[in-house]
């Protein structure tokens, strides 16, 4: 069988480019095809690592991308709870944070950007 490994890093397996290979790899794993919104996740952030102990099956982009945020804030703070402000960049309790859906920041910092930007 064929591989060949994108630009992104991601590994196409069969001929004529055929299929993600961490696609077919948790579809066998769950007996079936994926449900239409489930993503693959790579644990270690390795997209050709394609073992099964490397990968998880998310129900949906949504859930994806929060894993991908609490593994940042856990690399960044040994703290997977911790979220990040988007003004200051620094990581905070999430009672310290106004957040909304994914963007999260202090207070004062939005108010800081918004007194700057009216400025220009």
């Amino acid at each position: 069988m064929s591989k060949t490994i994108t630009k992104e890093g991601y590994v196409y397996i069969g001929p004529d480019g055929g299929r993600l290979e961490h696609i077919a790899i948790a579809e066998q794993a769950l007996g079936k095809r994926l449900p239409s919104r489930a993503q693959v996740h790579h644990v270690n952030g390795v997209r050709s690592d394609n073992a099964n102990t490397n990968l998880v099956i998310c129900p949906s982009g949504k859930y994806h991308k929060l894993l991908h945020t609490r593994a940042a804030a856990f690399d960044a703070t040994g703290d997977a709870n911790k979220r990040r402000c988007a003004y200051c960049g620094k990581y905070d309790d999430a009672e310290n944070l106004y957040i909304w859906e994914r963007i999260s920041h202090h207070k004062s910092c939005k108010a800081s950007y918004d007194k700057n930007r009216k400025l220009k």
